[in-house]
């Protein structure tokens, strides 16, 4: 037990167990009603919003190249990622550092799957060949372009 690590590093202040992954993919259906969750590989301690900030970012979803898939503008994106944290129900004061705490966690995802496809990990490797950091990067361009937008629509 030892030698055994986490995935994702522990990423401080360590309030929770964070899931890592918490994205629709992630969450099992049964006649619309979740029955589950699953994926739990990228588990690691870390502190809430962490969590929260990719939960956001996946869910609302706050990515450039959705609007393409019909799942929104701007505009629809911040109303669903309110929905999220009303539900959720952050408090209005924590919500601005949301953008950046995304930026910053999807920054870190580039970096452990490039790392990880420079230690010769395939399925890293193949991530990577196939284009999946750049789409990270855009959406990381994406949310520090609208930030201003997003934080006025998630506090407002």
């Amino acid at each position: 037990m030892k030698d055994q690590k986490w995935q994702l590093p522990p990423r401080p202040p360590l309030e929770v167990i964070c899931h890592g992954d918490f994205a629709p993919y992630n969450v099992v259906l049964n006649g619309g009603e979740v029955t589950g969750i699953i994926d739990f590989e990228t588990a690691h301690p870390g502190a809430r919003c962490w969590d929260l900030a990719y939960a956001i970012y996946r869910w609302a979803p706050l990515s450039a190249d959705v609007a393409a898939k019909d799942l929104g503008e701007l505009d629809i994106q911040i109303l669903r990622a309110c929905s999220f944290l009303n539900a959720y129900d952050l408090p209005t004061e924590q919500r601005s550092a949301l953008p950046g705490m995304i930026i910053d966690r999807l920054n870190a995802l580039v970096g452990f799957m490039e790392s990880e496809a420079a230690d010769g990990v395939e399925r890293y490797r193949r991530n990577v060949e196939e284009g999946h950091a750049d789409i990270y990067r855009r959406d990381i361009a994406y949310i520090a372009e609208h930030r201003s937008k997003i934080i006025a629509g998630l506090t407002g």
